[in-house]
């Protein structure tokens, strides 16, 4: 007869929650050893390590506790629902909830309240130093601001993981990003995802969270169309823009060259001005070559985003498990 190792209970139970084997041994600190479970204390320190990584209730690990339970900072809210149930989201906001956690408890910047989060003062305020509103323009505001913005890489294998997030953790709020795509989508994920903060709605929830299964930008109905209005505002100086061409469709390279144009002309990024472009014709083939020779030799999205939160967490008060983690999901 086999006898189960302590630790190997422990992994058992969180992996029936949804994170892999192989997923739990990538955020595991470098300094540990699974015989710490072979002591009455070793054993809690452990539980109480490994609930923290993966926002979960530390007694639910022992070994007379039913299935695991998570721990959030509040009850989580989904509000776009197709065929999968509210629970399918569940790890990736237990992954989340974990990475703004540390960002949240280590930001260098203190949060300011009382910022002007409206889109006019907002826009004005980046058009002052940029020929338009940029992703590393509206990330630094953000930080300015004491709003952290976190983009997560690594999930669990086969887990369903939100499009963006916006969340009030350790006084502040903080914005979570997911976007895989390399150039021009994280601009508006992140404007919109701002606009949720800038309209009220994580006050307007009990729970201080508003997940977004889907940003949908064609999106005008409630919430989502508040947030989406805000975006384009923010992003164009107007709450709805379609662009569409007046003669014949444009090859991507005359489209990345009369984005660029417009953009200057209009203040807005040629990056929005080509995804624009693809949606409203459905053209993505021809809007995804377009971006690539717009941003060629430029840093991704995902890099912008890691580099300038690693600028902004403060590394003299941050502990080495909690930057060792923050690094393991954000893939820096």
């Amino acid at each position: 007869m086999t006898i189960q190792k302590p630790m190997s209970r422990i992994y058992e139970k969180i992996s029936n929650a949804g994170f892999n084997q192989a997923y739990i041994k990538t955020l595991l600190p470098e300094w540990w050893d699974d015989s710490l479970a072979e002591t009455p204390a070793g054993k809690q320190y452990a539980s109480l390590h490994l609930a923290r990584i993966f926002s979960l209730a530390p007694e639910s690990l022992k070994d007379d506790s039913g299935s695991v339970s998570f721990c959030f900072d509040g009850h989580h809210r989904f509000k776009y629902r197709v065929d999968l149930g509210e629970e399918d989201l569940t790890v990736a906001t237990a992954i989340a909830y974990s990475a703004a956690r540390i960002a949240s408890s280590n930001f260098g910047i203190d949060y300011d309240p009382d910022v002007d989060l409206d889109w006019t003062s907002v826009r004005a305020q980046l058009l002052k130093t940029s020929p338009y509103v940029t992703l590393p323009a509206l990330v630094r505001f953000c930080h300015m601001s004491g709003i952290p913005v976190v983009y997560i890489k690594n999930f669990p294998q086969k887990a369903c993981k939100m499009a963006g997030m916006a969340l009030m953790c350790a006084g502040r709020p903080v914005i979570i990003l997911t976007q895989a795509k390399k150039y021009g989508f994280m601009l508006f994920d992140l404007a919109h995802e701002l606009g949720h903060i800038a309209k009220g709605h994580l006050k307007a929830s009990a729970e201080g969270v508003f997940v977004d299964r889907k940003i949908d930008s064609g999106a005008t109905a409630d919430l989502e169309g508040e947030a989406n209005s805000y975006a384009f505002g923010l992003m164009a100086g107007k709450e709805s823009l379609r662009i569409v061409p007046k003669g014949r469709y444009l090859t991507a390279e005359r489209l990345a060259r009369a984005a660029k144009a417009y953009g200057e002309e209009n203040s807005i990024d040629p990056t929005h001005v080509v995804l624009n472009y693809g949606f409203s014709l459905q053209h993505w083939g021809v809007a995804t070559n377009a971006l690539k020779y717009l941003c060629k030799g430029n840093p991704v999205d995902q890099e912008i985003v890691q580099r300038l939160l690693m600028e902004d967490i403060d590394l003299d008060s941050i502990n080495d498990d909690d930057l060792e983690l923050l690094t393991a999901l954000c893939g820096a």
